[in-house]
C-alpha cells in the first residue's frame, strides 16, 4: 500500500503477542515523499532461500522515496523510538530549515527535546530560541532543568544556557603504534596540537585513509575494485606527547598498518589504502541548568 506523505506520521512494528515492545518510526511530512508499506519473505526464518519455506514467513517493511529531477537532495529524516513499555515520544516535528541543516522539535509527555544537525560541515543553525555554530546539538527542556550537549562546535546558546567547546580538530596521521608489534600503546602518531591527557577520552577519531587501492591476494592477483576513500573511527582512551610527538592512545586495536603512502589492514591484508591519512575529532560539550 502507497500514499502521499505530506503530513507528519509513524509507524509502529511491534510483536505480536507483546503490543508493547517494538519500534515506532517518526517521519516529518514531504510534499515530495510518497510512503510505501509491505510484507516482503522473511529469508532468515526460512533458513535462506529455500523454496519450500520461502512465503511462510512474512517481515513488515517501510520505505519512504522521493522521485524527481537531477539534483533531488536525498536526505530523510527518521526518529527510531525503540520501546519495551509502549511509545512515549508525543510528536516529531521538523523546524524550519535549509535543506542542508536539520531541526527537530521531539516531544515527551514530560519534555521537548530539540535536535540542531549539520549533516555536512559545521554550520550556523538557529531553531526557535536555540543557535548552534556546530555539527550537532541536543538541547533537553522541561519546567524545571534545561541541559544542552555540543559535539563538534564552538558555540550553543539559548535563553539560559551559553556552552562553548572546542570546534573540530582535524590534522595528518604520521605512522601508527600496535602492542601486537611490541609497541606500548594501540595509538596513531599524528600531525596537529590537541589537548593532552584525558580531555578527549571517549571521544573518536574519524580517520579517512585515502583510496581503496587493487586486492592484493593471491587468489586475485589481476583483479582490481572501484576507487574509492574508505573512513573509519576509533575511540580514543587519552592523548600523550612524547619527544615533541602527540600520540593519540585508543580504547582498543586499530589493526593497520602504515608505510609511507601505504596503509594495510592487517586482518583483510588484500585492502590496501593509498593516500594521506587525515583525521577529525569532533569536541564535545555539556551544559545543565536547574530552577
Amino acid at each position: 500500500s502507497q500514499a502521499p506523505a505530506r503530513n507528519d506520521f509513524h509507524v509502529t512494528m511491534a510483536y505480536g503477542d507483546k503490543p508493547n515492545v517494538g519500534t515506532r518510526i517518526h517521519m516529518p511530512g514531504d510534499d515530495r515523499m510518497q510512503v510505501f508499506l509491505a510484507q516482503t519473505p522473511a529469508l532468515r526464518k526460512a533458513g535462506h532461500y529455500k523454496d519450500n519455506l520461502v512465503y511462510q514467513w512474512k517481515m513488515p517493511h517501510l520505505l519512504a522515496r522521493r522521485k524527481g529531477p537531477d539534483g533531488l537532495k536525498s536526505t530523510f529524516i527518521a526518529v527510531y523510538e525503540l520501546f519495551a513499555d509502549g511509545p512515549a515520544i508525543v510528536s516529531v516535528t521538523r523546524l524550519t530549515q535549509p535543506d542542508q541543516s536539520i531541526a527537530l522539535e521531539i516531544r515527551w509527555a514530560d519534555r521537548k527535546d530539540t535536535l540542531l544537525y549539520a549533516p555536512n560541515d559545521p554550520q550556523t543553525i538557529q531553531a526557535q530560541d536555540i543557535k548552534m555554530q556546530g555539527k550537532l546539538a541536543i538541547v533537553s527542556q522541561n519546567e524545571d532543568a534545561e541541559i544542552g550537549y555540543l559535539i563538534g562546535g564552538t558555540t550553543l546558546k539559548t535563553k539560559r544556557l551559553n556552552l562553548t567547546a572546542d570546534g573540530v580538530y582535524k590534522g595528518r596521521i604520521e605512522s601508527a603504534m600496535r602492542k601486537a608489534d611490541g609497541d606500548k600503546h594501540n595509538a596513531f602518531i599524528v600531525r596537529g596540537t590537541l589537548p593532552t591527557g584525558t580531555a578527549l577520552r571517549g571521544s573518536w577519531i574519524i580517520v579517512r585513509h585515502g583510496t581503496e587501492g587493487p586486492i592484493r591476494a593471491d587468489t586475485k592477483a589481476n583483479r582490481k575494485i572501484l576507487q574509492h576513500e574508505v573512513t573509519h573511527a576509533y575511540e580514543i582512551d587519552r592523548i600523550d606527547t612524547v619527544a615533541g610527538k602527540t600520540i593519540v592512545c585508543l580504547t582498543g586495536e586499530h589493526g593497520l598498518k602504515i608505510e609511507g603512502n601505504s596503509t594495510r589492514e592487517i586482518y583483510s591484508q588484500w585492502k590496501v589504502f593509498t593516500g594521506a591519512n587525515r583525521y577529525t575529532i569532533l569536541s564535545r560539550g555539556k551544559s545543565l541548568w536547574r530552577k
